[in-house]
């Protein structure tokens, strides 16, 4: 298929804003909102070979000050359970891992969790005998003691939600209460895998921590005394306890995702304010605004620092000389070793006839707003041979909104063409 124009918003989009009737006068400072729905990208590749990655190229961060989550947990194993499983248990939504798609889990009293199928009990933390969708936050010789527990709980709404097993353990050879807290997380969307540990102690038979499928060619094997991983080396001998705080991060792709959520601008009385949020970034450096009058031929116009490694929601905003024309702005994530990925481009305009389609992408119909009230306004639509395939005219005095009618396009990238006040603006739309 020919495509006239970059387009990276290639997921299902929605432009929250409100349609007006027929009495609204004007539309003066307007934001202009695109929500990406529940699809993470890779700092350093296309989404098609973010879910396909395997163990040995995901990222890894480990850091410190990061607190257990609390809440309302669901009870997986009681106390005093040894080389013990449990039944499958639904994540609660779909967590991608490897490139395998799973929607239920099985924890052991050893310190392991598997994805899609019940968990083996082995407790030699040997990771060369071991093979399939495993997860080793502490892969020991443990059980849950006279007090000890595994459970669960799932936090966060559709598209951001979050996963906890905790697991309250002692070393086989020590009796008494429990004395070893530790938390997996699992994200969905973004599918980032995360160890946080509590409280603990150095009473073990040397432990292994890590993510693997198949324990000799495919895995990720935590060192907990440099806070490194490697893919070539099993440490099946960690004895120290990671400390409380302690956290390893892993996610698919050699720099893991930044979870990119939302681009909007609103226009002001001198600038135009430019926003993005992301649910999550790992090791991301900065990001550079570019900007473009024909979404070919882009100037990098400002850079801001990233916020390295976050799993909580980050918002930047920064404010530029005001946009009088169509301009299209991408945003370039770039990751701390150099790397980078692209968003967009999006379509910007403050001047005096803003306007504004909705939604875009679009099934069926757009809603234009013109809020200059310009009367007997051409609106044209385009496809990539330049063909004219859509014409209509509208007087924008009688109403500031009128309906544009798509459901005979076919799907793609066409560009609209809005002459009116004898000045003409042309906009990139999708359909679906």
């Amino acid at each position: 298929m020919k495509t006239c124009y970059p387009n990276a918003v290639t997921s299902s989009t929605s432009i929250p804003f409100p349609i007006p009737n027929k009495t609204e006068n004007r539309i003066k400072n307007f934001i202009h909102r695109i929500h990406f729905s529940a699809i993470a990208f890779s700092c350093f590749m296309a989404i098609s070979s973010f879910t396909q990655a395997q163990l040995s190229d995901y990222g890894f961060s480990a850091s410190t000050g990061v607190s257990l989550e609390t809440g309302s947990f669901t009870n997986l194993l009681g106390t005093f359970v040894d080389d013990g499983a449990s039944a499958l248990e639904n994540i609660g939504f779909t967590f991608n891992y490897d490139g395998v798609d799973y929607t239920d889990f099985s924890v052991t009293s050893n310190g392991l969790l598997a994805l899609g199928t019940t968990a083996a009990t082995d407790y030699d933390n040997v990771t060369g005998n071991l093979t399939g969708p495993y997860l080793l936050p502490y892969w020991d010789n443990n059980y849950t003691d006279a007090d000890g527990f595994v459970q669960y709980l799932v936090t966060g709404a559709p598209g951001g939600r979050k996963l906890v097993v905790e697991y309250s353990l002692s070393y086989a050879g020590q009796t008494g209460t429990a004395d070893k807290l530790f938390q997996i997380w699992l994200f969905e969307t973004s599918n980032l895998i995360q160890f946080v540990y509590g409280s603990g102690n150095d009473f073990n038979d040397g432990y292994s921590v890590g993510i693997l499928t198949n324990g000799t060619t495919n895995f990720q094997s935590v060192t907990v005394a440099s806070g490194t991983a490697s893919s070539s080396v099993a440490m099946d001998n960690n004895t120290t306890w990671p400390g409380a705080g302690t956290s390893y991060l892993f996610g698919p792709g050699s720099g893991l995702p930044v979870n990119f959520t939302a681009f909007e601008y609103s226009c002001q009385d001198e600038t135009t304010e430019i926003s993005w949020t992301t649910d999550s970034e790992i090791n991301c450096d900065r990001y550079e605004l570019e900007m473009s009058r024909n979404s070919l031929e882009y100037q990098l116009i400002a850079t801001v620092n990233g916020n390295g490694t976050t799993t909580q929601p980050s918002r930047y905003t920064l404010a530029i000389d005001k946009i009088q024309e169509t301009q299209y702005i991408r945003i370039r994530q770039i990751d701390i070793d150099g790397k980078s990925v692209v968003y967009g481009p999006f379509s910007v305009m403050c001047a005096a006839t803003d306007v504004v389609i909705y939604p875009n992408p679009a099934q069926k119909e757009v809603y234009l707003i013109c809020p200059e009230k310009a009367q007997d306004a051409t609106i044209e639509i385009y496809d990539c041979n330049a063909t004219l395939v859509y014409s209509t005219v509208h007087d924008f005095k009688k109403s500031t909104m009128t309906t544009l009618d798509l459901h005979t396009l076919k799907a793609g990238t066409y560009l609209l063409k809005l002459i009116a006040l004898d000045e003409t603006s042309v906009h990139l739309i999708v359909k679906e």
